[in-house]
């Protein structure tokens, strides 16, 4: 768990602490949090490093994806 004020480099740390893991273990990494925003900033954080961009998938909940379309 990291915890701390914004603008510490938490995202920035958990990034690199997941693109060394993807470069030492070809297994699957999953990473969960309790608020979209984190998972947003995150997926956008991975999505820097070359050596794992390509494999980052943001998945979200129907709920989720209902109120970004914001069907009529």
């Amino acid at each position: 768990m990291i915890q701390g004020p914004p603008g510490t480099g938490k995202t920035k740390t958990l990034a690199m602490i997941v693109a060394l893991m993807h470069i030492y273990s070809k297994d699957p990494i999953m990473i969960c949090s309790d608020q979209n925003e984190t998972a947003d900033l995150l997926y956008e954080a991975l999505n820097k490093h070359e050596s794992i961009a390509s494999t980052v998938i943001r998945v979200y909940s129907k709920s989720i994806v209902d109120k970004k379309i914001k069907r009529k």
